[in-house]
């Protein structure tokens, strides 16, 4: 491989960071690290003594909004760190969940498919084409009723979950 910038993005799986760390002929290193996790500078010490800093590559570090801050926060975190930093423009991207595994598998299979997400605008939730960055179609609400059923969970004035009845008064989603 070329010489390339590489982003590596810290999840709950830190031992999985360790490999590309080492990987040769890296010439930057792009660490991207969730709030939630390290909370404070101070608690990336342990993360920064497993990387493998003295390769001669330059490291960056970033702060981004996780997951467990929604999608929508943490979709909209990485778009302001790229708004933001006009430099960071990774070569490869380092992945380490199963789904994300299984979507750059599937690009790479088939890298004329459309990549296709939910994204919340203005004026609504659309199904998105992120390839070609245009609208698909408006998405209505979610009845709460239909999303607590595909969890397997039943309204009767009271949720029924697992056979277990929860007194409910009302049930809304915002």
């Amino acid at each position: 491989m070329d010489t390339v910038k590489l982003a590596i993005l810290v999840g709950n799986s830190r031992r999985n960071i360790i490999p590309p760390s080492r990987m040769e002929g890296v010439s930057e290193f792009t660490v991207l690290y969730t709030k939630s996790l390290f909370p404070e500078k101070e608690d990336l010490k342990g993360l920064l003594d497993i990387l493998s800093l003295g390769n001669g590559a330059d490291w960056r570090f970033k702060r981004i909004e996780g997951p467990e801050s929604g999608p929508a926060t943490c979709r909209d975190s990485v778009l302001r760190l790229h708004d933001q930093d006009e430099d960071f423009a990774p070569d490869g991207i380092f992945i380490t969940a199963s789904t994300n595994l299984i979507v750059a598998q599937l690009r790479w299979m088939f890298p004329d498919s459309e990549l296709i997400t939910l994204r919340t605008l203005e004026d609504g939730t659309y199904l998105y084409n992120l390839s070609k960055e245009e609208r698909i179609s408006k998405i209505e609400p979610i009845d709460p009723e239909e999303y607590l059923k595909i969890h397997g969970i039943e309204m009767e004035r009271s949720l029924v979950f697992k056979g277990h009845k929860i007194p409910v008064d009302e049930v809304s989603m915002q």
